[in-house]
């Protein structure tokens, strides 16, 4: 779908008000606009369980993303469990040695 050509004193066609307002288009109500490439049979099914259950594909692709992400571990921090401090009571103690560290001047 091309841009048609118009004379300046027409103004902009439809297409270039679209590409030029693409830029404001990708968040919505909290959610990003992304690409996604499927197979075509991942696609037919898609189309037949939306149908099926009266929801968008956005929706059931939102909802199986949800759940499969939901079920990944993640990644503990750098450094988290690796160190052995030779104390027990670190965690109920982690005020206090975050209040010494800053007034060490060794966490900010």
């Amino acid at each position: 779908m091309g841009l048609r050509r118009r004379r300046p004193e027409q103004g902009p066609t439809q297409n270039a008000r679209s590409i030029r307002h693409f830029a404001i288009y990708g968040t919505l109500y909290g959610m990003t606009k992304t690409t996604v490439y499927l197979d075509t049979d991942t696609v037919l099914a898609l189309r037949r369980m939306s149908e099926s259950q009266g929801r968008s594909q956005a929706e059931l692709i939102r909802d199986a993303l949800e759940a499969y992400t939901a079920r990944g571990k993640r990644p503990l921090p750098t450094g988290m469990g690796k160190f052995d401090s030779g104390r027990s009571d670190t965690s109920e103690r982690a005020d206090e040695i975050l209040r010494k560290a800053a007034k060490k001047g060794r966490w900010r």
